[in-house]
């Protein structure tokens, strides 16, 4: 019952989002890195919120979820969309600055008109959202810019080339964590959008999924020696996104909303808590 709670308030969505941002600090639990990732996580939760709220306003169909009977019910996505705002925006209130806001921007501006349709001229409706494979970038765009590139210029300041190859190997993760949703979307979305399962099929969708994912822990690899990266950064990401290729190949069999929802989006949760794991270890708490 709780995991079925956590995902139908965003609250686990949220997490994810959050993990992602603490893996970018490279002191997890300092203040500044637990007020900000602390933010994503309600202000996550308070945006899917807000473009359930949206769907549910313009009358379009929806994932089938967890049955709590919080889906379909437009007072409860607004309660949710404005009480979890107030909390993030507590915990932002905490480190907030000029800069701070400025770069959280992008982020802000894809989550307010990410949801929204517009009329047209030939009486359709169109949105971010329906053109074709726009989706898939501005998810990973927003989540790795908000998870990575933000906490880069709260704790570092300063680009390298190092720095925007990360945001760039970022981008695809979130990308391949992404296509699991698509999957499970396959029924629900128009087939002008021209998501990668629409494109590719179930299989060879989760195939690249997968590759992206490997991408990723090649990445982690190379930038342990050459950039010299943390160990047990290294072997957090590695062991972690080596759970996450088993969890998605089972997407194949199992396209639940609750099995997404839950296991694929725990992912960068479970790479966090190794990566936590790793540091009482070898004692570096």
């Amino acid at each position: 019952m709780l995991s079925r709670i956590l995902i139908a308030s965003n609250l686990w969505v949220g997490l994810a989002v959050c993990a992602l941002s603490m893996l970018s600090f490279s002191e997890p639990i300092s203040a500044v890195a637990i007020f900000y990732s602390a933010f994503l996580l309600f202000g996550t939760a308070s945006a899917y919120s807000y473009m359930r709220w949206v769907k549910l306003i313009q009358g379009e169909a929806l994932p089938s979820s967890p049955k709590l009977g919080w889906s379909n019910n437009l007072t409860i996505a607004f309660i949710s969309t404005l009480g979890m705002g107030i909390i993030s925006l507590a915990f932002l209130k905490q480190i907030i600055s000029l800069g701070l806001l400025y770069a959280l921007a992008p982020g802000f501006l894809i989550a307010f008109l990410y949801p929204l349709a517009f009329p047209n001229p030939h009486r359709f409706f169109s949105s971010l959202r329906s053109i074709p494979m726009l989706k898939l970038f501005l998810i990973a765009f927003a989540w790795s810019w908000l998870s990575f590139g933000v906490p880069h210029l709260i704790s570092e300041g300063l680009w390298t080339f190092h720095t925007y190859l990360e945001l760039l190997m970022r981008i695809i993760l979130v990308a391949a964590l992404t296509i699991p949703f698509d999957v499970r979307d396959l029924d629900l979305d128009a087939a002008q959008l021209k998501t990668i399962p629409q494109l590719l099929g179930l299989e060879a969708s989760l195939d690249l999924s997968r590759f992206l994912i490997m991408l990723y822990q090649v990445w982690v690899i190379f930038s342990y020696f050459y950039y010299g990266i943390n160990l047990t950064y290294v072997l957090a990401w590695l062991l972690g996104l080596e759970l996450g290729q088993w969890i998605i190949k089972g997407v194949a069999k199992n396209q639940s909303d609750f099995y997404i929802s839950f296991w694929v989006e725990s992912i960068p949760i479970i790479v966090l808590f190794i990566l936590f794991l790793s540091e009482l270890a070898i004692g570096n708490f």
